[in-house]
C-alpha cells in the first residue's frame, strides 16, 4: 500500500511554493472536516522551529475546529502522512534558493487533500503559519499583508473569503 501512495504521491503532488499568485485561489476543502487532522513533526526539529509550528498551529486553530493544536513527534513524518488520511507532516530541510517552505499534497480522487507534507527552510511562525494554510487549502495571494502572500509572508492578515473556505 505505501509503494501506491508514494506513487501517487510522486504523480499528483502539487508543489505549492512555486504557486503563481492568485488572489481568487481558494481550495475549499471539505475532506479535512470529515476528521480531526493530526499534526505530526519531525522530531529532531529545533526548538525554534518547534515553537513555529506551535505559533502556526495556535494561529489557525482559531479559526478551524478539525485540526488538532498538539503536534506528535515521529521520526519520519512524512511518511506517516502519506499513509494517513488527515495528517499534515512538518519537516525542516534545505530547499531551493529563497524559498523559506514548502508544502506537497496527496490528493484523493476527488481531487481533495488526502494529506500534507510541509518543508520549512526558514523556521519563523509566519511561514509555518502561510504552508500550514497552503495545507488547509488557501493559495498563494498578491496582497503583501495577507499570511497568503507569495512572496513575503510577513502579513497575517487574512480575507473573510479565505477564512471561510477553511472552516
Amino acid at each position: 500500500m505505501r509503494e501506491f501512495f508514494l506513487a501517487v504521491l510522486i504523480a499528483v503532488v502539487v508543489h505549492c511554493s512555486g504557486c503563481s499568485a492568485d488572489t481568487s485561489g481558494l481550495r475549499p476543502n471539505a475532506y479535512w472536516r470529515q476528521r480531526p487532522v493530526t499534526v505530526y513533526v519531525n522530531e529532531e526539529m529545533s526548538q525554534p522551529c518547534l515553537d513555529s509550528v506551535e505559533e502556526a498551529l495556535l494561529f489557525w486553530g482559531q479559526f478551524v475546529d478539525y485540526l488538532n493544536p498538539e503536534y506528535v513527534t515521529a521520526v519520519q513524518p512524512q511518511i506517516l502522512g502519506i499513509d494517513k488520511a488527515g495528517t499534515i507532516a512538518f519537516t525542516a530541510g534545505l530547499l531551493s534558493d529563497n524559498v523559506a517552505g514548502e508544502t506537497y499534497y496527496l490528493m484523493t480522487e476527488s481531487g481533495e487533500m488526502h494529506s500534507a507534507h510541509i518543508t520549512l527552510a526558514l523556521c519563523t511562525p509566519s511561514v509555518a503559519a502561510h504552508e500550514l494554510g497552503h495545507a488547509l487549502g488557501l493559495r498563494d495571494v498578491d496582497d503583501t499583508t495577507n499570511l497568503m502572500n507569495w512572496y513575503n509572508a510577513e502579513g497575517w492578515g487574512l480575507t473573510d473569503e479565505q477564512l471561510e473556505s477553511v472552516k
